[in-house]
């Protein structure tokens, strides 16, 4: 998943590298941890999977239809108490339901 990403696997490299890093890389990275070969961003004391745009409005969308049909706040606060991004640019990702029209 994240190695189809241009962006993520490049962060995954720039992880795991030996050679020393540029103060920019170095700035960029810090944000984040590897574990296990799959990339983290550390936010407000929490490890977050890092998840690619693409895959973003899938997992929404799901959360939303099969968690419940909730509105899109509370399917966004779901998906962030179990440790994924906040998906706050996702406002139309629910809009499809009979529930939110």
């Amino acid at each position: 998943m994240q190695q189809g990403n241009a962006a993520s696997a490049n962060l995954i490299n720039l992880m795991k590298t030996t050679r020393t890093l540029t103060k920019h890389e170095k700035s960029v990275s810090e944000q984040y941890e590897l574990h296990d070969g799959v990339l983290y961003r550390r936010h407000a004391g929490r490890s977050l999977l890092v998840v690619p745009r693409s895959m973003r409005k899938g997992i929404v969308v799901g959360a939303h239809d099969y968690g419940g049909h909730f509105s899109l706040d509370r399917t966004i606060a779901k998906i962030t108490e179990v440790g994924l991004p906040d998906y706050a640019d996702m406002s139309n990702s629910t809009s499809k339901c009979a529930w939110i029209v």
